[in-house]
């Protein structure tokens, strides 16, 4: 790590402990010597509250490299520069390829390599993006994250091919080998935040959404699920049903709907968010509370907003709506992913801590979160002229 990179990280690090008041030491240990199925993550905090869990990732025996589990996004994405160290140079495709986040781009060139986690190395070499650039800078970056690139851990494939070459771009984790790359359970806390690889088995009292047939396999041979599932967000009697990203990578919950409208406060100038057909309009209320339910009724997560606008947001699309959970949703308890078979597996019982942590913001992408400059600047526009919406008074 350069040095410059440590003084950076090292005030945000200050400030977030100041903001937060309890994050304590959040250093992620160094690649194990030996095979482990349960990896250590770091929650990275940023200046204001806003986290991201950080897992390390070798890439052809290249030295430890911090990058964003991402539950939200399906490939792995390596920012230029981070494989100078690699023992061996990737094999390089010579297929262009740009991923496209919310307000911001990685561009470069499919490779392929050895991925190592957790002391676990893929059989084969397998496909990602070498990015050479990133536009405007890459994700992280205006958080002081410092990371190195972005793995992908949802459901999807991305199927690029060089004449008679296919390469199929899809989670790292499935492609282990062996039981332990059927699924991951995620655990986000102030300390000892961990990815433990292999299928969750469901408890008593646990609640098992489904992913929906996609259609198509994996490279692997096994079915494809699509990433979003059914949940409905819920503000006193306002709800909403919409497919539902349940997003380690997204800094806030993303609200989408005119039903709940009279818990926002309504920016005087909405920002449009480049890459992505949404507009970030304003942030709930403080001290509301928001329930995710299954369509069934069950309910999966509640918590009341504190009014920190990097906690949730209400996007307006000219597309499909949709909604995020935000990374939030996995504070203080295991989020099980059954990747083979297509099941999210929430707990029953506990709720997110918000309140042990801090909060965050950005509505969700295609992959991940909002690069935080804009939200930034959403609120610079703002300012004093925010537009609050009163919330509607019964019979009124």
């Amino acid at each position: 790590m350069k040095p410059t990179q440590a003084r950076v990280r090292g005030r945000a690090a200050l400030v977030a402990a100041a903001v937060l008041g309890t994050v304590g030491a959040l250093g992620m240990a160094p690649l194990p010597a030996q095979a482990a199925d349960v990896v250590p993550l770091e929650l990275f905090v940023g200046p204001q509250g806003q986290f991201l869990p950080v897992i390390e990732v070798s890439v052809n025996g290249s030295d430890p490299l911090r990058m964003l589990a991402d539950t939200g996004s399906n490939i792995l994405v390596t920012f230029p520069g981070a494989l100078a160290t690699a023992t061996t140079p990737p094999f390089d495709t010579g297929i262009a390829h740009t991923a496209n986040y919310t307000g911001t781009q990685a561009t470069g060139e499919i490779a392929t390599a050895f991925v190592t986690i957790g002391g676990h190395t893929t059989p084969q070499p397998i496909a990602f993006l070498d990015a050479s650039t990133c536009t405007p800078a890459c994700l992280g970056t205006g958080i002081g994250a410092d990371l190195d690139g972005i793995l992908g851990i949802g459901q999807a494939q991305l199927s690029l091919s060089s004449g008679p070459d296919t390469y199929n771009l899809y989670s790292v984790l499935a492609q282990l080998g062996g039981t332990i790359a059927e699924g991951y359970t995620v655990r986000l806390a102030t300390s000892g935040s961990s990815l433990e690889l292999g299928a969750p088995s469901p408890g008593p009292g646990d609640i098992v959404i489904p992913q929906a047939l996609a259609g198509g396999t994996y490279g692997n041979g096994w079915p494809i699920h699509e990433k979003r599932v059914d949940l409905c967000f819920r503000i006193d009697t306002a709800t909403q049903c919409l497919g539902t990203t349940v997003d380690t990578g997204e800094l806030s919950a993303t609200l989408m709907g005119t039903v709940f409208l009279d818990w926002v406060d309504l920016f005087a100038h909405p920002v449009h968010v480049p890459g992505v057909d949404i507009t970030h309009e304003g942030t709930v209320l403080a001290g509301t509370p928001i329930s995710y339910l299954t369509p069934d009724g069950q309910t999966v997560a509640t918590w009341t907003t504190s009014g920190n606008p990097f906690e949730a947001g209400y996007y307006s699309t000219t597309g499909v709506p949709y909604l995020n959970t935000g990374n939030g949703f996995f504070l203080g308890r295991s989020v099980g992913f059954d990747f083979r078979r297509g099941l999210i597996v929430v707990p029953g019982t506990g709720q997110p801590q918000l309140a042990a942590t801090g909060t965050a913001s950005a509505p969700e992408s295609p992959i991940l979160a909002l690069a935080t400059v804009l939200l930034g600047l959403a609120l610079a526009l703002a300012g004093s002229t925010v537009r609050r919406r009163p919330p509607s008074v019964p019979g009124a």
